[in-house]
Formats: C-alpha cells, sequence, structure tokens
C-alpha cells in the first residue's frame, strides 16, 4: 500500500500519505477509541457485544486495530478513480462478454446466472476485494488467505451484502461488502460467530477511524502541496456554527495566528487536527456505548451520522477537500494517467476473456497453438503475467462445490475474470504504469 495513492497518484514527496501511512494513522485511531469504548462503557454493555473480561477486551483492541489497517488492501491502483474505471469499462463489455456464454442458443436461466455475477465487476469496489484478499488470495498454506479468526474476518466489512444486494436507503448497504464469488466464506464466518447476516459491532470503530483520519489528513497533505492555505482553513472554520471548532480556534488563538502569519500552515493545522481527533474520540466513543443495542441489531447509521456534533465538525474539512484537493488540477491529471492505464490493462487482458474455456485451457497448456490449429501465444504471455497464488484461486474458484448451482461455464467465466481483475487491483499506482508500458506501448 506505500506505493498506493491516498488522494495523489505517483506522489514522490514522501510526507504525502500513500494508502499504508492512511491505514496507519487509522489503525493508531481505531486503537484509541476502542480504549476509550473499554475505559467509559458498564460491563454489561460490552457483555452485549461479546467482551466479557480482560482477555477479550485486548482482543477487540487488537480485532479494530488490525481492520484499521487492512481497510484500504483491496483499493486498485489510483484509488477510487481506479474503481470506477474498472466498473466502467466491465459496463461497456457486457455484452461481448456475454455472447460467446450463450453459444447462440437463448437460455434464460444462464443469462440470469450472468447478469448477477455480472456485478461483481459491474460493481466493483475495493472493499470487497480487500475481503477476498485477506480471505483467499494471500495463499500461502491453504484456501483461506491470511488465517484470520472469523471475528476478524467479520469486522473487516463495513457494508454486509454482496453487489445483487446494494441499496442505497440502508446505511450498511450502500455498496458491496464481498463478492457474490466469496459468499461462501462471509456466510461461513457469520455461521461460526453464530451471527445474523449483518455487520460486526466492532466494524463501526473501524469505520469512525477511518471518517477521523482521511477528513483531516487529506487537509494536511493539500497544505503540503501548496493546493490551499492557513487562509483558506480559518475562513472556512470562522464560517462554521460547530461549537467545537470556535473552541478549538479560540484555544490556539487560530485567528491571531493567520492575521498576524506568526505559525506555519502546517505547524498550526497540526495542532487543530490533533484537537479535533481527541475531541471526537471522545464523542464517538459515548455514540457507540449509548447505540449498543441498535449496533447489535445493525439498525443503525455510522457513528458520525449519530453525532451531530462530530458531522458538523468533519463537514468543515471535506468542503475544504471538495473545495482546493479533490478537484485541483493536479488530482485530475492523475485521472487521466489511471484512466489510460487501466483501461489499457484490461483491454490488453481481454482476449482472456473473450475466448471460451475449451480455448483457455489451451492457453494454460505447453502447446503453441489450441485444438483448432490457431496460435496462442500472445494469450499465453498475458498469462504468464498472473501471480501462482492468483492462478490457484481461480482453479478453487471454478471448482467450488458451493457454487455448483451455477452453471459450469459461467462459473469458470467469473473465475477467469476475476483472476484477471486480481491481478490488476493488486498493482501499486507505479507498477500498473510500469506494466501498462511493457504491454501496451507499441
Amino acid at each position: 500500500m506505500q506505493e498506493k495513492a491516498q488522494v495523489f497518484a505517483l506522489e514522490d514527496n514522501a510526507a504525502v500519505r500513500s494508502r499504508l501511512t492512511h491505514s496507519l494513522e487509522v489503525a493508531h485511531i481505531g486503537r484509541y477509541l476502542t480504549q476509550e469504548v473499554l475505559e467509559k462503557a458498564k460491563d454489561s454493555n460490552l457483555k452485549r457485544i461479546g467482551i466479557k473480561n480482560d482477555d477479550d477486551a485486548e482482543a477487540a483492541t487488537t480485532i479494530v486495530e488490525v481492520a484499521c489497517m487492512l481497510h484500504d488492501i483491496g483499493n486498485p491502483p489510483f484509488g477510487h478513480f481506479g474503481e470506477k474505471v474498472i466498473r466502467h469499462w466491465f459496463e461497456n463489455n457486457k455484452k461481448e462478454f456475454q455472447k460467446p456464454l450463450m453459444s447462440g442458443s437463448v437460455d434464460t436461466n444462464k443469462e440470469l446466472e450472468f447478469t448477477k455475477l455480472y456485478q461483481d465487476f459491474s460493481q466493483f469496489d475495493g472493499n470487497p476485494q480487500g475481503f477476498r484478499i485477506v480471505s483467499k488470495l494471500q495463499w500461502n498454506h491453504d484456501e483461506n488467505g491470511l488465517n484470520l479468526t472469523a471475528s476478524q474476518l467479520a469486522s473487516l466489512l463495513k457494508y454486509d451484502c454482496s453487489p445483487e444486494g446494494i441499496d442505497c436507503k440502508a446505511p450498511s448497504k450502500k455498496k458491496a461488502g464481498y463478492f457474490f464469488s466469496d459468499e461462501h466464506v462471509i456466510a461461513s464466518v457469520w455461521d461460526r460467530l453464530k451471527m445474523k447476516h449483518i455487520r460486526h459491532p466492532l466494524s463501526y470503530l473501524m469505520e469512525a477511524a477511518d471518517d477521523l483520519a482521511y477528513c483531516l489528513s487529506d487537509i494536511e497533505d493539500g497544505l503540503e502541496k501548496g493546493l490551499l492555505t492557513g487562509l483558506n482553513i480559518y475562513n472556512e472554520l470562522a464560517s462554521s456554527g460547530s461549537s467545537i471548532i470556535k473552541e478549538i480556534s479560540k484555544e490556539l488563538s487560530y485567528t491571531n495566528s493567520i492575521k498576524e502569519n506568526k505559525l506555519h500552515d502546517l505547524q498550526t493545522f497540526l495542532k487543530i487536527r490533533t484537537k479535533v481527533i481527541n475531541s471526537l474520540v471522545s464523542i464517538l466513543s459515548d455514540r457507540f456505548i449509548d447505540n449498543i443495542p441498535s449496533i447489535i441489531k445493525n439498525s443503525t447509521s455510522s457513528l458520525v451520522e449519530l453525532s451531530y456534533e462530530s458531522k458538523e465538525v468533519l463537514s468543515v474539512f471535506r468542503t475544504l477537500a471538495n473545495r482546493h484537493l479533490y478537484n485541483s488540477r493536479a488530482v485530475r491529471e492523475n485521472e487521466i494517467i489511471a484512466n489510460r492505464v487501466i483501461t489499457g490493462l484490461l483491454d490488453a487482458f481481454k482476449p482472456l476473456l473473450i475466448c471460451d474455456k475449451d480455448r483457455f485451457n489451451d492457453i494454460r497448456s505447453l502447446n503453441s497453438e489450441d485444438k483448432k490449429g490457431n496460435s496462442i501465444s500472445v494469450e499465453q504471455a498475458l498469462y504468464k503475467q498472473f501471480s501462482s497464488k492468483y492462478i490457484r484461486v481461480y482453479d478453487s474458484d471454478t471448482n467450488n462445490e458451493s457454487n455448483r448451482d451455477i452453471t459450469p461455464c459461467v462459473r469458470e467465466w467469473m473465475a477467469r475474470a476475476h483472476l484477471i481483475i486480481d491481478q490488476i487491483s493488486g498493482m501499486t499506482d507505479g507498477h500498473a504504469l510500469k506494466r501498462f508500458r511493457l504491454i501496451c506501448s507499441p
């Protein structure tokens, strides 16, 4: 994650955050927030979420910290914009991929299966890809990936549905939390924990830590890159009605610091950032404790949404980021590069998706031609790009007993599409650019 963008892709300034430094910050806040909950909550409340003793409390703290470290591990090159490019590419190519699977015949069941499973790609997101990485793709000893505990896997899910279940009106279903192809994995996790098929309570703490971290760290990176100034921040804070913002500004004499230009913008903002985190961690830990009954039932929003004060404070920094960072020339130029690189890589691997299963099996062999006598050397060169771990997952998914009700050719094609996305989404920004130049340059 060190060479994957948080906001600014292909960044050579080490002071600007990558996904790794962001994740470390989220993990720190997540641990801090969990410890606040444990210190404040009564034993009766903690028992309701499975924390019965000191060992459970330490385990819960570690689970949240690890979930925070892993929360962005599934992001493709170039972050959220990379997700959009992948979704757009699959939306545009759906008919071309569907046609050979139908084999010229009308098969309603097969068509429905394809449409359902295809949403893994047309609704692609880093959240389910991250779950896939830790539960499958890091295949070291067996098909269980990193072999994380059931509680750890459950706590990673901010969303509790597959792409088919997306519902923008339901907080936990705004996006997919896992792919259809990995549904059996999370189902076994929920069964082992004797949970309903909903979010784990500790995932709310992970989500809150992320909300706190990215709002503030993005502003700090913007200051580092000169995309906004202390005066920009002062003007936004001055217009805020938040009592927390006013108190922090007063305490730090932020008004005078800006007007008299006595303090460096970054130095001043770091003090603001620390004060905001400390204030909101206290508030959000209270919101978690107060809403444990609703959290257990998964009938509530995020902790930030439950706290008007927190929402009001973070909206100030989100407004600043939207105005000065996310639409800046630096970000938009990188999006042009991202679109070209990811689209180019997907186009390059496309021959492996438009062929049928028999030809793909020939490609995997050492033969230079398929059974019809056609050359397959180019496709074989592309196939050699894949990680051996990802190929093992492809074989496992193709033969998975839990998906036996899916037509074999559809099941195999979906596993093949995941193989390609696993390879591309696992690349860093710089490596994706390097692969693009190698594979796609004339």
